[in-house]
């Protein structure tokens, strides 16, 4: 008598399963839009301590790549591609958290780098801006220098 009531109940959800699948697209979609919106190429411009740079960010769901206009010599280093993620915060705001690795001018590895802040997505999706701070460390991983920098980006493609 258990088994047949279980094979009732599936049958039952079964037969449901597609009617549910069919009340809920908008809101699956919208779920999947607001988890992907900041998927694509953006120009960025970053500013700290009165100086400006300019930096590509290819983003993908929850991480990204980027690599900038400061990076083949600034401070005496260079710096590789940074390698960041990323978790929806709400309200449009995503904390982030970047990682990469520093040279010196012969291309030694000397240090790793880290950022750390929020976007925040324009409403209309185009753009985002964001609080930061940088961090860079020596090959002990002991900091060396840190310093806040805002940056705003503007999308290429979606």
């Amino acid at each position: 008598m258990l088994k047949l009531d279980f094979l009732k109940r599936l049958g039952f959800l079964a037969l449901t399963a597609p009617l549910a699948a069919l009340q809920s697209p908008a809101k699956a979609g919208a779920s999947t839009q607001s988890d992907d919106a900041l998927v694509g190429l953006w120009e960025a411009d970053v500013r700290a301590g009165g100086t400006s740079y300019k930096y590509i960010y290819s983003i993908g769901r929850g991480a990204y790549v980027a690599t900038g206009s400061v990076d083949e010599n600034f401070m005496g280093f260079k710096y590789g591609p940074t390698m960041g993620t990323y978790t929806r915060a709400g309200n449009g705001s995503y904390r982030y958290r970047e990682r990469g690795y520093v040279f010196d001018l012969k291309g030694r590895g000397v240090g790793s780098f880290s950022s750390t802040g929020t976007f925040r997505l324009s409403a209309d999706g185009n753009t985002f801006t964001s609080p930061g701070t940088f961090t860079q460390y020596d090959a002990s991983s002991k900091k060396t220098s840190s310093e806040p920098y805002s940056l705003t980006a503007r999308r290429i493609t979606a």
